[in-house]
């Protein structure tokens, strides 16, 4: 949001409330009770104030355990008497005067409208009842703030189907009790939480290795779905084994990085690696170990999604999506810029190369270069400086520019990139362990209208000299998968 201050918004968001309503229908569809399940959850994490409003003993009840979940995820969360905007999940009737977005679903579809409501199925496919949940949430955090975003008042009434990504209701009414086989999600962040949440709620059974070095910190609950207030300090893959704990498919966790990971595999041959990393080149890292197939998810600032990849094909392999056309600026140049430091390069060159925690002196310097009280920086004393990039500054902890441009995803961004992830490895499964890669990219921007035409193809790219057109790594995967 450009030209809003931080206090400016602060102030804003300080005032707003949502109103969660729903009725019987909603109480007694596993796809009902998955859309406000989730729809609390994201709206929770921003939303100072919410009110569930319920009609009929049941749905009383379903209101409680919601704001309990609302509460563990904020401990200082405000509750009131319903008032607008709202969110409507099922048939209840509209109020009315006041903003709405009335979601539902069925299977594999996500109904979304800004003027009737919308059923919810009985299936125990979540897929459609999750999306229909983001899109929920979207909308109304477009309601608020579409001034700020430069877009109109939010008015449409769509499905979609998160099978094929068209307008047209999927009709598929199996249960979704696939077998994944042996599959790695490699980054276990806010869009893999969102799809393990999705893959503990489905009949899917199998193996997956949940690769991601890194423990939960205070900036995390922020759009982490499988967080709570007490979750800092945990294992980001403990966290995610723990969900899967009661569902069929049986979680690894490995707390390393994938190359160490890889390292510890002999005879690497696990086929299908789903990516929910945060760089460029960890993304290049991971193609280049030579999966078979690779699912790939992002949130960025026009859009978020996911892309499909195998490496010996005429579309384009993961590394082709994220190879640089020119040289890129070094992390230490990087790190200089953002924290405005005045002193030499190699100061903080050589405080990454050693690891070296940052100390008072350091705290006091970026400090005052940076204009932020000093206090704000004491949790990263001892931290290193490569963490206190990620940490506060595009963790949001810290705003580092005045008038400069820093984008942080959104929780139901993040959610909504981790369920589409979650969706592409059931019909993985569903397919016998093969993907289609025709349609690579499916790409969705959740702060403006759906578009109609989701998903494209991308060939290989011809203005890189990109790991797929070398004829080693097409030998050597060719040997791999014989």
């Amino acid at each position: 949001m450009t030209g809003v201050s931080a206090e400016a918004f602060s102030q804003l968001v300080s005032a707003l409330s949502v109103t969660i309503r729903f009725g019987s229908d909603a109480v007694q569809s596993p796809e009902g009770q998955v859309s406000l399940e989730l729809l609390t959850n994201l709206l929770s994490r921003f939303y100072p104030t919410l009110s569930f409003d319920g009609v009929g003993e049941e749905a009383d009840k379903l209101g409680k355990q919601l704001a309990d979940l609302a509460r563990r995820i904020n401990p200082v969360i405000e509750f009131s008497t319903a008032k607008p905007p709202y969110v409507s999940v099922g048939t209840i009737p509209a109020v009315p005067s006041g903003f709405s977005a009335f979601i539902g679903s069925d299977g594999w579809n996500a109904r979304l409208s800004t003027t009737a409501p919308q059923s919810v199925g009985q299936s125990r496919n979540p897929v459609g009842a999750a999306a229909a949940a983001c899109f929920g949430a979207a909308t109304i955090f477009r309601h608020f703030f579409h001034v700020q975003l430069g877009v109109r008042e939010p008015s449409e009434e769509f499905v979609l189907s998160l099978f094929d990504y068209s307008r047209l209701p999927c009709a598929l009414a199996e249960p979704l009790d696939y077998d994944l086989g042996e599959i790695a999600l490699a980054g276990v962040g806010a869009i893999g939480n969102a799809a393990v949440w999705l893959l503990a709620r489905s009949q899917c059974k199998g193996r997956i290795h949940l690769i991601d070095p890194e423990t939960l910190d205070d900036t995390n609950p922020q759009r982490y779905v499988l967080t709570d207030a007490k979750s800092e300090g945990e294992d980001k893959v403990t966290l995610a084994a723990r969900e899967l704990g009661s569902s069929k498919v049986q979680p690894l966790p490995h707390k390393t990085t994938w190359g160490s990971f890889i390292g510890q595999q002999p005879g690497w041959k696990i086929p299908m690696v789903a990516v929910a990393l945060d760089s460029p080149e960890d993304r290049v890292a991971v193609q280049a170990s030579l999966p078979k197939w690779v699912l790939n998810s992002w949130t960025q600032a026009n859009d978020l999604g996911v892309s499909r990849h195998e490496f010996n094909s005429d579309s384009a392999c993961l590394a082709c999506m994220y190879w640089p056309k020119k040289q890129k600026r070094n992390l230490d140049e990087i790190i200089k810029e953002a924290i405005r430091y005045s002193g030499e390069l190699m100061d903080v060159r050589n405080m990454l190369y050693f690891g070296t925690g940052l100390d008072d002196a350091w705290l006091e310097r970026i400090s005052r270069d940076m204009g932020q009280p000093r206090e704000l920086l004491e949790p990263f004393k001892g931290k290193t400086i490569d963490a206190f990039y990620r940490e506060a500054i595009c963790g949001g902890h810290v705003i580092a520019t005045e008038g400069g441009k820093i984008e942080v995803p959104m929780a139901f961004q993040s959610a909504m990139a981790g369920i589409m992830l979650a969706a592409e490895i059931v019909k993985y499964g569903r397919a016998g362990h093969k993907l289609d890669t025709s349609i690579v990219t499916t790409k969705i921007d959740l702060l403006r209208p759906l578009g109609t035409n989701l998903s494209e193809p991308y060939k290989k790219r011809s203005d890189v000299s990109c790991i797929c057109s070398d004829q080693d790594y097409r030998n050597r995967y060719a040997e791999k998968y014989a």
